[in-house]
């Protein structure tokens, strides 16, 4: 598998449904960034109630040129046996999770976007009132000026904004990969040499093992399967050759 190692326990992962992951992210060697505005989380979707007199110019920016992209990692004995992810994100088990090398994407998200600002963090939970943000700055809240810059703003406050998640969440465990874009484009993260492998859901439907198969062939990666039985999560490696 050209020296690709899957580490578990270090790896970064990424639930969808199969539909997505054949046609829109392994077909194209890519991972769509999403707006603030797809999150299902209210704190993060809705128009915050900031105190700051620039609040409209930063919202705007905040949902228009911030773009992200979601994994999560292991938790405590948990990785790719996470049963509520599965259900979630992965359309009730019967989707897939990719497996992605924190490092290499790392080193893609340098060499793709070295003209923009970019982050990659794990997110912090809290118990945040829905109904305000302003606690996110108190007095750093910036005051009205001509000389006032969103983006550096937005850039100084990153993690208030972007890795600060409702305490609800927090078994998802998640990583995000956030990127400060110069304008409100549609972006795209290369993986493929960040991919390491693809885990097939235990309710995936037998019809879809020949087309992961081929893929992870194509691109010398892993293949496994989940199945649940005993009460357990079982995890097998399956041949691509």
């Amino acid at each position: 598998m050209n020296g690709r190692v899957v580490n578990f326990e270090t790896s970064l992962y990424h639930f969808t449904n199969k539909d997505a992951a054949i046609e829109h992210i392994l077909s194209m060697n890519r991972l769509r960034f999403s707006r603030l505005t797809d999150s299902h989380d209210p704190y993060e979707y809705k128009r915050p109630n900031m105190l700051a007199q620039n609040r409209d110019e930063i919202y705007n920016f905040v949902q228009n040129n911030s773009k992200i992209i979601c994994f999560s990692k292991k938790s405590e004995n948990k990785h790719v046996s996470h049963s509520r992810m599965w259900s979630q994100y992965a359309s009730g088990h019967s989707g897939v999770c990719l497996v992605f090398n924190r490092d290499a994407i790392q080193e893609a998200m340098a060499e793709q976007f070295n003209d923009c600002k970019w982050f990659m963090d794990d997110v912090k939970y809290k118990d945040i009132p829905y109904k305000s943000r302003s606690f996110c700055f108190g007095d750093r809240s910036p005051n009205k000026a001509a000389e006032f810059n969103v983006a550096e703003f937005v850039e100084r406050h990153h993690q208030d904004f972007f890795f600060l998640k409702n305490e609800d969440y927090r078994d998802e465990r998640e990583v995000r990969l956030l990127l400060l874009d110069k304008d409100n484009s549609v972006r795209y993260l290369d993986i493929t040499n960040s991919l390491d492998a693809v885990v097939l859901g235990d309710a995936c439907h037998t019809a879809y093992y020949n087309i992961f198969k081929q893929y992870c062939r194509d691109k010398s990666i892993f293949l496994y399967k989940v199945d649940y039985r005993g009460g357990e999560h079982h995890i097998t490696k399956h041949n691509v050759d």
